[in-house]
C-alpha cells in the first residue's frame, strides 16, 4: 500500500494505491470456477466506526451461461504480472479518529449464489464462502500519528487458487 501524499493536510487529497502481483501461480488469478474472485476494498471510518467512503474493485471474469456459454469479460492478473489499485479521499478538517483500512478479499461464490443456495436448495451450513487474505488498517490522524507511508506488496502465490 502506498499513500500519496505520505502525510496529507486537512483539506487535502489523498491517493492510496495497493498493487497487487500473482509472483508465481503460473496461471491467471484467481482460476478454477469462473465465480470465483478477489475484491480489493477501501475503507475511511470515524472515531465510531462509520463508514465515510469506500469503494471496491473486483477481479476475474464474467460469463454468461445460457443460451450458450460466452465469456463477457475477464480481468484476472496473469503470471508475474502486477495491478495497482487505487482510492482517493480528500482529509477533512478533523482527522481525529480516522482510520483507512485497505482488505484484499477470495470469494469462492457470489453473495447472490450463496442466497440461492440456502433458498433453493436448502443449505444450511454458514461456512465461509469469502476469505480475507490481507487486511491494514492504519490512523489517519496525523496530529497524533507519524506520517504514513506504508509500502508493501502482495504476493498471492502461496495462496492456492485450484479447486481443491
Amino acid at each position: 500500500v502506498k499513500v500519496d501524499p505520505p502525510a496529507p493536510k486537512p483539506g487535502e487529497p489523498m491517493k492510496v494505491a495497493l498493487t497487487l502481483t500473482n509472483a508465481g501461480a503460473g496461471h491467471k488469478i484467481p482460476t478454477g470456477d469462473p465465480d470465483r474472485h478477489f475484491t480489493v476494498e477501501f475503507v475511511v471510518k470515524d472515531g465510531q466506526q462509520q463508514v465515510l467512503a469506500e469503494t471496491r474493485h473486483t477481479m476475474g471474469r464474467w460469463i454468461m451461461w445460457q443460451p450458450a456459454i460466452v465469456e463477457l469479460y475477464d480481468n484476472r492478473l496473469l503470471p508475474l504480472a502486477s495491478r495497482e489499485y487505487a482510492f482517493e479521499y480528500r482529509m477533512p478538517e478533523a482527522s481525529k479518529g480516522l482510520t483507512l483500512q485497505a482488505r484484499v478479499r477470495y470469494h469462492i461464490l457470489t453473495d447472490g449464489q450463496h442466497d440461492m443456495l440456502k433458498a433453493k436448495y436448502g443449505l444450511m451450513a454458514d461456512d465461509p464462502y469469502s476469505f480475507t487474505v490481507y487486511e491494514r488498517e492504519v490512523p489517519l490522524n496525523f496530529e497524533t500519528a507519524a506520517p504514513i507511508q506504508i509500502m508493501m506488496q502482495i504476493s498471492l502465490a502461496a495462496i492456492s487458487m485450484s479447486t481443491p
